[in-house]
């Protein structure tokens, strides 16, 4: 994104707004998830809180077709990688952890890069 126009010249507009939207999504969920699941947590154990209907629906298949979407990507399809589908409910809130912390460390300390520590091979 240094030289947007260079970029859209060679992928061509459509493709630009695909990557666009692409990581703007990104983003957006990582935000959205923590916030979203910690409402339908509340929502679901205290009953003076009422969902609409539409929106439960909505929420369920939202998660639905994510856990979906998982299973019908390439690759092994075993024990393993169903339950790696059905954990993603939990997953996503956790990317809105991620999210505060890397906005935290933005503002905190700016120009640190928090690697993962990798040991010499023996």
């Amino acid at each position: 994104m240094r030289r947007p126009g260079a970029v859209i010249r060679e992928l061509g507009a459509g493709r630009f707004l695909a990557v666009q939207l692409t990581l703007g999504a990104e983003i957006l969920s990582a935000m959205v998830h923590g916030p979203l699941a910690i409402w339908l947590a509340n929502a679901l154990l205290d009953p003076g809180i009422v969902i609409a209907p539409a929106c439960l629906a909505v929420a369920a298949l939202s998660y639905m077709a994510g856990i979906l979407m998982a299973l019908a990507a390439p690759g092994r399809k075993d024990a393993r990688r169903l339950m790696l589908a059905l954990s993603l409910p939990v997953y996503w809130p956790l990317q809105s952890l991620a999210m505060l912390r890397a906005l935290y460390g933005l503002v905190k300390c700016p120009h640190f890069w928090a690697k993962t520590p990798h040991g010499a091979r023996r």
